[in-house]
This record gives C-alpha cells, structure tokens and sequence, in this order.
C-alpha cells in the first residue's frame, strides 16, 4: 500500500472513530491491520470499535492481540477485563484487573470493578481491602464499602457508612435497603432512625 493511501484510511479511521461511526471505524481499521497486523494501537482500536458494536468476543480476540505484542498497554488490559466481566467470565476479570492494577495501582474505576467482583466471587476480605484503596467518596464506593463490611461481619460497621449515606436521592436509599436485607454474613437492623437518621 503506498503512502498516499495509507493516509487517506488513518485519516478515514480517525474521522469515524471521532464521529462514532463505529462500522466504518471497523473497516477502516481493519484495512490497516491487513497492513500492519501487530500494531497494538490498531488492535486495541478495533477491539474498542468491536465492543461498541456489541461484538464483545471479537474485542476481547483484537485487545489480547494488542497485549500479546504490547504487554505493558494499560488500556488494553483494562478492557480486556472489562470485556471478560461482559461475558461473565468473573474470575479472568478479577484476575484482568488486578493485572491492570499492577500496572495503575490508584486507579478507581479498576479498584471498584475488582472489589465488586470479589464481592461477587465470595471474597469479602479480599474485597474490603481492595475498596478501602479507591479515593472516592461516590456513593458507588460506599454501597460497595458497606457490602463488604457486611460480608465481613461487621455489621455495625455496614450501619455506619449506610447511615452515612442519606440525601442521595430514591436509588441509594433503594440500594441501601437491598443492601440492609440482603446477604448470607448477615442482615443490618432495620431501624429507619438509625440507618436513615431523622425525618427531613
């Protein structure tokens, strides 16, 4: 392929991938790894364009592509675990993200992920040590910190950050009382002044 054509498709590529045209994102990128098929930048590329087009086994084929030639791509090893938790794989994805994690230690958005996931992998220790590292007060995190707590046992310590939690509107206060009956460690007292404080 010469250079003239080789720009007109990066330039094709990019214009679809910034205007979310994600099928000819596909064939554009996909023309170029026919010239280049180890470009990890490419690889990862589809694999993201694959995903949004709801090809979530394709992805994860283009993004351990990418990591086989470029093991320390970071992004790439997020969305490969991202894309194993979409296929229900939840302890290739545990495993995803803690490799990414080695890789981005304070990242938040992978912290919760692998927390929830060993939340749901049974591993509530696991899971409150990875939570109590995420440098977020969200209310996100502190379900996911209360949930730990919780399965750890620590039932008065799930009160608190529930209790912690008012003001955040109808789907917290759900997730709060899902959360309150819930769960085989046990189940937080069911006292509305005390979880909910007082009536505003």
């Amino acid at each position: 392929m010469d250079a003239k054509t080789l720009a007109t498709l990066q330039r094709r590529a990019q214009t679809a991938l910034t205007g979310g045209d994600w099928p000819s994102a596909e064939t554009a990128l996909t023309t170029l790894l026919d010239v280049s098929p180890r470009a990890a930048s490419l690889l990862y590329n589809r694999g993201l364009v694959r995903k949004r087009l709801g090809r979530t086994a394709d992805a994860l084929v283009d993004l351990e592509a990418a990591l086989e030639v470029e093991p320390e791509h970071a992004n790439a090893r997020f969305e490969r675990a991202a894309a194993l938790l979409d296929l229900g794989a939840l302890e290739a994805a545990a495993e995803g993200f803690s490799a990414y994690l080695a890789l981005m230690p304070d990242d938040a958005d992978a912290l919760l992920n692998l927390g929830r996931l060993q939340l749901r992998l049974g591993q509530a220790q696991a899971a409150r040590e990875t939570l109590d590292r995420v440098a977020s007060s969200d209310p996100g995190v502190r379900l996911a910190r209360a949930e730990a707590a919780r399965d750890c046992g620590d039932i008065e310590g799930c009160r608190r950050i529930l209790a912690a939690l008012g003001g955040h509107g109808p789907d917290v206060d759900a997730a709060r009382l899902k959360l309150m009956t819930q769960g085989a460690a046990g189940r937080v007292s069911l006292d509305p002044a005390q979880l909910f404080g007082p009536p505003r």
